[in-house]
């Protein structure tokens, strides 16, 4: 009996420490979140096994594996590039990578709506892991990461596996990726993400310039507080003076910059390969496919051109949804509306701006460079995706503008570090994230049912 107790005692003392190191917040987070895909794939009428017919990715992973870069075929339901008479993928190749162990499983059939369940898990946990690392309470990384990845267009994407989202998730999964990366100080590993996220969304390519004024302002300041315990031990005027000397010496900037050289080439051999892999298709190592579409070999204009600038920038901030006469709600599902509506972090972006203007002009704090640089690096990004000539065809909300939101929560997060208020959530905040999710909940049953009623008719 003395045995039995004691192995019942062990076990219930193994059991409370194992429930106390148990994150139960995340878990029942993630268990919701399951849940809720599990539902709407129900309701809709699909199994979590389903292939999506837009998924061209598996297609191009399957040649792959039988040692071709070209389609067998032409399917004229995706969007392909037709060169020199042979048909490609058009799009950055980076998320067939990632589908290589399925392919082998299920050929070109595999489980979309599985796989993105598993990049959506992935990005919420990598979301939560950003703000356990500022020290966030756990409830407060739940709602945050929840509202990063689901409180915007990318709900209704990640519930399809169509070329389109793949990429977008795949996308965003990486740039969180990154920013963790970062944040530890694991350069290598965050240009290498980084790099990757290019392979799914070429403008991911200006992030880089986030990561090296991050790393360079970290080594600069741990050499001004080397140089100052010097100036500690032999405080005289001549080694005051020789710290400013060297402090805006360029060969110290260049050394700082050079203590980044792995990352960089680690993100460069990357490049290479998707280099090396348009050259093989298209015999330019700079294009991906885009430009041999249909659509754009016709258009007068071409992909990209200055032309197509002014009319995405009205569709993005100025295009938003009306009431109709009988109180219903009016919007286009082609090329984007309102990015406000669509995906409100944006709104909770300019209150931190505002914020940090304030600190700067009223209160005399200095111009934090890391924020600068990620201000500068979204504004170029949308300029970016306003020069296309399309801003993501069939959809709802605004999707392109979705690729942003990984650095806006990075902006948003140091803000309320800065201002102390990382374990605090305002009113404000809670609502601009609950009709974040309340508003794309409804714009995903929106699709469907849309889809469904256009299939009748």
């Amino acid at each position: 009996m003395d045995q039995i107790r004691k192995l019942g005692n062990r076990l219930k003392r193994e059991w409370i420490e194992f429930y106390m190191k148990v994150d139960w917040t995340y878990v029942t987070m993630i268990s919701l979140v399951l849940l809720c895909y599990l539902l709407v794939h129900d309701l809709v009428g699909e199994t979590l096994l389903k292939t999506n017919s837009w998924d061209s990715y598996s297609l191009q992973t399957r040649r792959w594996l039988e040692g071709e870069v070209a389609l067998e075929r032409n399917y004229g339901h995706l969007e392909l590039a037709i060169y020199k008479g042979r048909y490609f993928v058009s799009f950055p190749p980076f998320p067939s990578v990632l589908l290589i162990p399925w392919v082998l499983i299920y050929e070109e059939f595999t489980p979309n709506n599985i796989i993105m369940i598993i990049y959506v898990v992935i990005a919420i946990t990598l979301a939560y892991k950003i703000c356990k690392h500022f020290k966030m309470r756990n409830v407060l990384c739940a709602f945050w990461s929840v509202v990063v990845v689901l409180g915007c267009n990318m709900m209704w994407m990640s519930t399809m596996g169509g070329v389109w989202f793949q990429a977008q998730l795949v996308n965003m999964m990486l740039l969180l990726a990154a920013i963790l990366s970062m944040l530890n100080n694991k350069r290598i590993l965050s240009y290498i993400f980084v790099a990757c996220a290019v392979g799914c969304r070429p403008f991911s390519i200006l992030y880089f310039f986030v990561l090296l004024v991050y790393y360079f302002n970290m080594d600069y300041k741990e050499y001004r507080d080397n140089r100052h315990n010097i100036d500690k031990k032999d405080s005289d005027i001549d080694n005051q003076e020789e710290n400013v000397v060297l402090e805006n010496n360029a060969i110290l900037y260049f050394k700082l910059i050079m203590n980044q050289f792995n990352g960089l080439v680690s993100a460069a051999i990357i490049g290479m390969g998707y280099m090396l892999y348009n050259y093989a298709r298209f015999d330019n190592p700079l294009e991906f496919g885009h430009n041999y579409l249909p659509e754009f070999v016709e258009s007068k204009d071409g992909q990209f051109n200055i032309s197509y600038l002014l009319t995405n920038l009205y569709r993005v901030f100025i295009k938003g949804i009306k009431l109709k006469d009988n109180m219903g709600i009016e919007f286009t599902i082609y090329d984007g509306f309102w990015v406000h509506i669509a995906n409100p972090i944006y709104i909770l972006l300019y209150a931190s701006i505002i914020i940090s203007l304030y600190r700067i002009i009223k209160k005399g704090y200095k111009i934090d460079a890391i924020k600068i640089t990620i201000i500068i690096t979204l504004v170029t990004n949308i300029i970016c995706l306003c020069l296309h000539k399309t801003m993501g065809g069939w959809q709802f909300g605004n999707r392109y503008l979705v690729d942003l939101i990984p650095f806006i929560f990075l902006y948003i997060i140091l803000t309320k570090k800065q201002v102390g208020k990382i374990n605090k959530l305002s009113r404000f905040e809670i609502f601009v994230g609950l009709a974040a999710l309340i508003f794309n909940a409804y714009g995903t049953a929106f699709m469907y049912v849309n889809d469904l009623l256009e299939k009748m008719v």
